[in-house]
């Protein structure tokens, strides 16, 4: 789950241009998600892990 967790960070941070459609296939699996072309879109669930995990490490 960490590798998840960094690639949705990758992506919240305007790196998804970094992420192969590959390796941003299993965010879109679990609904953190929304994949458009080349262009992913963080989900409402796919915000609330980052808010999740950014207050655990708080």
């Amino acid at each position: 789950m960490d590798t998840d967790l960094d690639r949705l960070r990758m992506i919240d941070l305007g790196k998804a241009s970094a992420l192969s459609r590959d390796a941003v296939e299993p965010l879109v699996q679990k609904g953190w998600v929304d994949a458009m072309a080349d262009t992913y879109l963080i989900t409402i669930p796919g915000r609330t892990v980052i808010e999740r995990y950014t207050a655990a490490r708080a």
